[in-house]
Parts: structure tokens; C-alpha cells; sequence
């Protein structure tokens, strides 16, 4: 019995090196700027996303998509809620009618909303 389990510990140990050799090898390419293996795949998913009252600015988000190499955009965190045309004030969404700059908010509430529902409690939404 403890000669096995000696010998899965070896096993389990060499592997784990192994593995902890390729992933290093890996993030080496990636961060050097080197072409991997996975680049077909994770090159059309990887993109900059601007949040935050900076995403106004097109030129720094330019300028930064353009020094990261990769296509960017605008993000707006509430983009996947309805919401009625007129509920916010005049001024409020930019030009496109994105909310970059309500992120912190979303991500808030939307964390606090799907914490109850784990807890089991069904709060009523109020309009105003």
C-alpha cells in the first residue's frame, strides 16, 4: 500500500511539473508577443473594452487599442437589460446611447440581485 501510493505521489508530482514547464512556455509566447498554437482560436475573442467616464475619450482608447494591437470598443454594462427609451435623463448616455461610465453600478447590483436569489428571497423591483 505504500509503495503505491508513494508511486502515485511521483506520478502526480512529474505531471504537475510538466504541466507547470508547458504553461510556462506558453504565457512566455504571449506576453513576448510570439505566435502559439492557440492564437487561431483566442486571437477573434481577445478585444480592449473601455468602462468608465475615460471611454469617452477616443483618442486615449485609440491610442491604446492601437499600442495593444488588438480591435476595441466601447462597453456598456447595461446593454443586455430592456430599458425604456426615456427612463434616463437627457444627457445622461453618450452619443451611441452606451453607459460605459455606469459599470460599477451594474456589476453592484447585479451581484446584490443574484446574491438573493441564492438566498432564496424574491425582492419586489420598485419604479419610480
Amino acid at each position: 500500500m505504500m509503495t503505491a501510493g508513494l508511486l502515485q505521489m511521483g506520478i502526480f508530482l512529474l505531471v504537475l511539473l510538466a504541466l507547470a514547464w508547458l504553461l510556462g512556455r506558453y504565457m512566455a509566447k504571449v506576453y513576448g508577443g510570439e505566435r502559439t498554437l492557440l492564437d487561431p482560436i483566442m486571437r477573434p475573442l481577445e478585444r480592449a473594452i473601455f468602462l468608465g467616464g475615460q471611454a469617452y475619450d477616443k483618442r486615449l482608447c485609440q491610442a491604446l487599442a492601437r499600442q495593444l494591437a488588438l480591435p476595441a470598443q466601447i462597453g456598456d454594462p447595461l446593454a443586455g437589460i430592456p430599458r425604456e427609451p426615456d427612463a434616463l435623463a437627457p444627457g445622461v448616455t453618450s452619443a451611441d446611447g452606451s453607459l460605459p461610465d455606469w459599470a460599477v453600478a451594474a456589476g453592484l447590483s447585479l451581484g446584490s440581485a443574484a446574491g438573493a436569489k441564492a438566498a432564496g428571497r424574491q425582492e419586489e423591483v420598485v419604479r419610480v
